[in-house]
């Protein structure tokens, strides 16, 4: 832990280092940097891992809300081998989530957005991608998120261009027949 406080106070130099010597940010480096020009308190926000999965992001019941999420967005570019996301309970908005998933990478497997309230714009980005050929989650979790009929129609529509999908949970959400 303290290694990451020194880091974000060296923050600065750190990427006048990495210019220098013609380096790309860590992940580590972009968030904590995107976290001081807005004014947040430091936060590993899941990109420095010290136990658990290595492609994966758990941060599931943190409630950290759009301005971390949008942190965590701004690093997760530079972590191509994540394939697991745990965003479950974090308060995220539809400004959260349109940050987070136009960074997200195309090896995603698992995506957990459950406990959100992602809301129609979130829904259209998740179709978009769901509608791409190169799209490969397999589990989509967006239970308890506030959706309608008409935002939960966008998700299944795209599931007739996904062959990868095999798990979707759109549970606890305001739907009725219609939505099908």
């Amino acid at each position: 832990m303290q290694q990451f406080y020194s880091h974000y106070k060296l923050v600065d130099k750190v990427k006048q280092e990495n210019q220098v010597h013609n380096l790309p940010d860590s992940a580590f480096t972009v968030c904590l940097d995107h976290s001081q020009s807005h004014k947040l308190f430091p936060s590993k926000l899941g990109v420095v891992k010290s136990r658990g999965k290595q492609d994966a992001i758990e941060l599931s019941n943190y409630k950290f809300g759009d301005k971390y999420i949008e942190c965590l967005s701004q690093g997760i570019g530079q972590l191509p081998h994540i394939n697991e996301f745990n965003l479950r309970q974090n308060r995220i908005t539809e400004l959260g989530a349109t940050a987070i998933l136009n960074k997200m990478n195309k090896n995603l497997r698992l995506l957990d957005l459950s406990l959100n309230n992602i809301g129609r714009m979130g829904c259209q980005l998740l179709a978009t991608q769901l509608e791409d050929r190169g799209c490969r989650i397999e589990s989509l979790n967006l239970e308890g998120n506030k959706l309608g009929d008409r935002s939960a129609r966008l998700v299944i529509r795209a599931l007739e261009k996904n062959y990868s999908l095999s798990s979707l949970n759109l549970s606890s959400n305001y739907l009725s027949n219609q939505s099908v």
